[in-house]
């Protein structure tokens, strides 16, 4: 396998932070797990940085920038 390039990296990035946050929400609902509730923002913050990197996912990076202004929250 050679190198990857920087673009399949953030793809790659992006679609494993959705499933980091998915976990996060789900145990951090659970009495028992909620203390996985506290990863959930900083999630978002790579989540925001790994879309404006891969420019993948337009909609939802517009999204996520939006709910992390103030207005949004």
């Amino acid at each position: 396998m050679g190198p990857v390039s920087a673009e399949i990296f953030w793809l790659a990035a992006v679609e494993r932070l959705a499933q980091a946050l998915g976990a996060y929400g789900r145990l951090g609902a659970n009495p028992d797990t909620a203390r996985f509730g506290r990863y959930v923002e900083p999630g978002l913050r790579m989540m925001r940085r790994a879309l404006d990197r891969s420019r993948a996912c337009p909609r939802l990076a517009a999204l996520l920038q939006a709910l992390a202004s103030p207005a949004g929250r």
